[in-house]
């Protein structure tokens, strides 16, 4: 059965990211949306960035979208993607101990004053 996407609750954006890596030539982008608690589509997306893993596709997804989230006004964020690595990578982080920049960025990013939760990881990342 395939997954069906659930809005969040009023005040709440979701934002569902993806990355992907072609097998052949190993160039990877990544592609989301950013929805509000009635499915109303705010923002789309997609990016090609060369060569990478999806893993670290998929972190730029949801970093670039953090950056615009924070950037609309959001200040209380859902993220859902399917690379339960990536998130555990952002989940797990320690300064210098990653071996994407990325992940660093992205926890400067939830820094900031806003509540941003992963549900694969049934967490909140906090301050």
């Amino acid at each position: 059965m395939p997954d069906i996407w659930i809005p969040p609750e009023e005040g709440w954006l979701k934002l569902n990211t993806d990355g992907a890596r072609s097998l052949v030539d190993g160039s990877a982008s990544y592609g989301g949306v950013l929805r509000d608690h009635n499915g109303k589509w705010i923002h789309g997306f997609n990016k090609f960035i060369g060569r990478c893993s999806v893993v670290e596709a998929e972190l730029w997804g949801i970093s670039t979208e953090m950056d615009l989230a924070w950037g609309l006004g959001c200040r209380q964020l859902i993220i859902e993607s399917d690379s339960s690595e990536a998130l555990r990578m952002v989940q797990q982080y320690t300064f210098g101990g990653d071996p994407y920049v990325i992940i660093s960025y992205i926890r400067q990013i939830c820094n900031k004053d806003w509540q941003i939760v992963f549900p694969r990881l049934l967490g909140l990342i906090t301050k």
